[in-house]
């Protein structure tokens, strides 16, 4: 019977034995013993440390006690409420990573209102330093992703309710684990940026940008030529399959006549107009609809998702040939 047992533990023990981890947050699960009262949960920092905790169910999130260029072993045992003999699993390890090298060394909170303040994680992008990670409310960082696993760059843009996370590295958009196993990625779009997010149809929505060859408005500087490179957006969605199943381009749908004066006058003909310069993407399943947001023309535009139809643009109305909106939003 204690063989059968500990074969039935081994199948569904977590973490996997021997596994290397880039988190100091891990959550522990193991087979459910027939007949056990309790299950003491023993964990050990090789040559230091140990600590014990009586635990109901079988299954453990350990928050502390775990630190970064560690490692760990660990084992259950389930106490019988007639007062025999623990049964005890076998002897797991796990190894949680360094911290690395390029990694900030210091991390300071200069502002921290407990009042206002959160029990969780934060997820956020270190964006010059072109990797992702996770901090607790004191700064203190539990979670990273190997920028070195995706071609030198990954950009946190969404946590999901799976437990996965969003983001993307240089022309590629990824959903991953958090032990950074990629379970989606999209085929090569050199141009992505900004943005990338997961809807509730499963799909991916993003932002790539394109350049269009048109006139040089009269903001223009005289010695530049009568057309120039502008660059636009085009709003796409792919499926689980890397396929491209919906499109939306700035310049089918935008007016050449709606363009923001000052990167018009600040353009130097050394690289493209930076007409739109979109930041954001979200697709809204009550509604049916994209919403999208343009920081160089200081506007969020609503398109209706089955016809591609623009509903309305809301925000600076200096830039736009119809106005929507009468009232100053102060955008």
């Amino acid at each position: 019977i204690l063989i059968s047992i500990c074969t039935s533990l081994g199948a569904e023990m977590l973490p996997e034995n021997g596994t290397s981890l880039n988190y100091t947050q891990v959550f522990f699960r193991w087979d459910q013993i027939p007949n056990v009262e309790s299950y003491q949960f023993t964990i050990m920092e090789m040559e230091t440390e140990e600590t014990e905790l009586n635990v109901i169910q079988n299954s453990i999130l350990l928050t502390e006690f775990l630190n970064w260029n560690s490692t760990y072993t660990w084992f259950i045992c389930g106490l019988f409420d007639d007062g025999s003999t623990p049964f005890c699993s076998e002897i797991y390890s796990l190894t949680i990573n360094p911290l690395p090298s390029y990694f900030p060394d210091v991390i300071n909170v200069t502002n921290y209102n407990e009042s206002f303040s959160q029990e969780g994680v934060t997820m956020m992008d270190f964006e010059s330093l072109d990797f992702s990670g996770g901090l607790d409310k004191n700064g203190t960082p539990i979670w990273f992703v190997d920028r070195d696993e995706f071609a030198q760059k990954f950009i946190f843009t969404q946590f999901l309710s799976n437990g996965n996370v969003v983001g993307f590295g240089p022309g590629v958009g990824y959903e991953i684990d958090l032990d950074g196993h990629i379970i989606f990625e999209t085929p090569n779009v050199n141009s992505l940026h900004h943005q990338f997010t997961k809807t509730n149809k499963d799909t991916y929505f993003f932002i790539s940008a394109t350049v269009e060859d048109q006139y040089c408005p009269e903001e223009c500087n005289p010695n530049l030529p009568d057309e120039i490179p502008w660059q636009g957006d085009i709003f796409r969605e792919f499926d689980q399959e890397g396929n491209e199943i919906w499109s939306w381009n700035t310049f089918d749908y935008y007016g050449l006549t709606e363009y923001n004066p000052y990167y018009v006058e600040t353009y130097t003909g050394s690289y493209e107009m930076d007409w739109t310069h979109s930041n954001s993407v979200f697709y809204d399943n009550s509604s049916e609809s994209v919403f999208v947001s343009s920081r160089n023309l200081s506007r969020i535009t609503k398109i209706d998702y089955a016809s591609k139809d623009l509903i309305w643009n809301m925000g600076q109305t200096d830039f736009m040939d119809e106005i929507h909106f009468e009232q100053d939003l102060n955008f």
